[in-house]
């Protein structure tokens, strides 16, 4: 019951913050648009919504649901990584996609407690990825005293 609640409050909270990054977007002339932010966080609401839906049962649209959640994360890495002033090359771009549905598939061949590990495993690297992003560009020197 928790897991079902978060999920789907992710999903709102997700779905919420897309539609304003898309309203914001389209009323306000931006002076720069940041690439992967809006699909970012739609693809984020699918996924939650469909493992809100799915948690009980581990077939096709669960794998589907945890790719779409991961690729969600993974775009949201690259936003943060294009605010703090670096580039994602498209390789990287692919070869990251490439990997998250290889790993979802495979995922499928274990069983249940690793299944859902592994999938929480990568969630979690995603969820990392933004924080090294802005530490490791920070410039700032903090004083101890």
């Amino acid at each position: 019951m928790v897991l079902e609640t978060v999920m789907l409050l992710l999903s709102i909270g997700s779905f919420l913050f897309g539609l304003l990054l898309l309203i914001f977007g389209i009323s306000y002339k931006m002076p720069q648009e940041i690439p992967f932010w809006i699909a970012s966080k739609i693809l984020q609401a699918l996924g939650s919504l469909l493992l809100y839906f799915r948690t009980d049962v581990y077939d096709f649209v669960t794998v589907l649901a945890n790719i779409t959640l991961l690729a969600g994360c993974a775009y949201e890495a690259w936003t943060i990584r294009i605010l703090t002033g670096q580039s994602v090359k498209q390789k990287v771009h692919i070869l990251t996609s490439a990997g998250i549905i290889l790993a979802c598939l495979s995922s499928a061949l274990l069983t249940s407690p690793y299944r859902r590990g592994a999938i929480y495993l990568l969630q979690t690297l995603f969820y990392i990825l933004p924080a090294l992003f802005l530490f490791g560009k920070s410039d700032r020197k903090f004083s101890c005293g």
